[in-house]
């Protein structure tokens, strides 16, 4: 009977420790999505509004136990600062492999909502709009960041 209870207990423990720290890593992500200056760092979104508005703009989500504001946040905190799907799955508290198949996944989502709002020129528009310094012909392609 006694160590059927310590092996329950230590069980229990375990579970507890689990929920305790992923705990910690949604208020931690609460903290970023409800301050100005870590949501601009994180994401490089300066209102919360904005980052509300991509939220609903993005229907599908991948299923996960994430909610789907954090996995916003962890595409965005991917894209700003190029963090590793490793360092992302430790701060969000979930594996390697969600992370990654979130990542995936929401950039076709990404993909998709954003192609209504980017407008691609053609290249005589480009041309015709180029800055005096980029118009000598020895320059052939360009990458403008």
């Amino acid at each position: 009977m006694v160590p059927a209870m310590l092996k329950k207990q230590k069980s229990l423990s375990v579970v507890n420790e689990n929920l305790r720290s992923q705990l910690l890593a949604q208020d931690e992500i609460h903290q970023i999505l409800n301050s100005k200056k870590l949501l601009e760092f994180y994401t490089g979104i300066q209102i919360r509004d904005a980052f509300n508005v991509l939220l609903d703009l993005c229907q599908e989500v991948v299923e996960t136990h994430l909610e789907p504001a954090s996995q916003l946040l962890l595409i965005l905190m991917r894209l700003r600062l190029g963090l590793l799907f490793k360092g992302l799955a430790h701060r969000f508290k979930i594996c390697y492999s969600p992370a990654s198949l979130i990542f995936s996944d929401w950039m076709n989502i990404l993909y998709a909502v954003g192609q209504t709002f980017v407008m691609w020129c053609t290249k005589k528009s480009i041309r015709r709009n180029l800055p005096a310094a980029f118009q000598n012909p020895t320059f052939k392609k360009g990458l403008i960041d």
